[in-house]
């Protein structure tokens, strides 16, 4: 917008010159219609040497005066091709921005609600920007950390069920066989909330095992699933299982 204000205002300012310029083109022609004239008068003895000079300069004036308009008119072309160039460049750019913003669409691979945002509507977000924290609404995840000697109490079928494995060997992914295993044994895991005299429960399922045993508590972190988390919620009576 800024560049076209130029631009138009340019052309203005060619138009104030041309106009300008015709104007001291009569001058000229005036001023060297009257030097002739007192030349003539000074040939034929009728005229003076001082009123000679004086059209004479006059005359000069008026070209000069003239000489500068038709330097303006010589440089505007160049300055009307360059910013028609940098207007033509705007376009583009501005093309390339809209397009940019056609396909720019963010999109969570879940459904999920946004727990905090650090953008705000309108807003220009850079490459790597974080936009918020949202959380996934399919499943929730709960960690227990179980003692080892617990484990094997919890699981008595669990090394049976998984049989022996090669670790390295470059065919074996450990996580993705324990978790085709677990997801085979389907073995139950109820969460239980309690609030003062009340309590809310799920029904999940063991998920995976974390690869680490916990450093500060040498539990074995396990992760359990919980499929309807946050569907039928009831405040109160069974509320969304919220992180924390």
């Amino acid at each position: 917008a800024s560049q076209e204000q130029q631009r138009l205002e340019l052309a203005q300012a060619k138009a104030n010159v041309e106009s300008m310029a015709s104007l001291r083109r009569q001058q000229v022609a005036f001023a060297k219609s009257e030097l002739d004239r007192v030349q003539g008068l000074l040939e034929r003895g009728a005229g003076t040497e001082v009123d000679s000079e004086r059209a004479s300069s006059a005359y000069l004036d008026r070209q000069a005066s003239l000489q500068d308009l038709e330097n303006q008119l010589a440089v505007l072309p160049i300055q009307e091709q360059s910013l028609g160039l940098a207007v033509e460049s705007a376009k583009l750019r501005l093309q390339q921005a809209e397009r940019d913003l056609d396909r720019c669409e963010i999109r969570l691979p879940f459904t999920a609600l946004c727990i905090s945002r650090d953008i705000e509507l309108h807003q220009k977000a850079s490459a790597g920007q974080r936009l918020g924290r949202f959380l996934a609404l399919e499943r929730a995840e709960v960690v227990c950390m179980v003692e080892p000697r617990r484990a094997i109490g919890l699981f008595p079928k669990l090394g049976e069920a998984f049989g022996t494995l090669d670790l390295t060997s470059q065919t074996t992914s450990l996580f993705n066989e324990l978790r085709r295993r677990l997801d085979v044994l389907q073995i139950p895991a109820d969460v239980t909330w309690r609030a003062g005299e009340g309590q809310s429960q799920w029904r999940g399922r063991l998920a995976r095992a974390s690869a680490t045993i916990d450093e500060s508590t040498r539990a074995i972190p396990l992760i359990v699933e919980v499929e309807d988390a946050f569907t039928n919620v009831q405040f109160g009576v069974k509320p969304a299982m919220v992180p924390g």
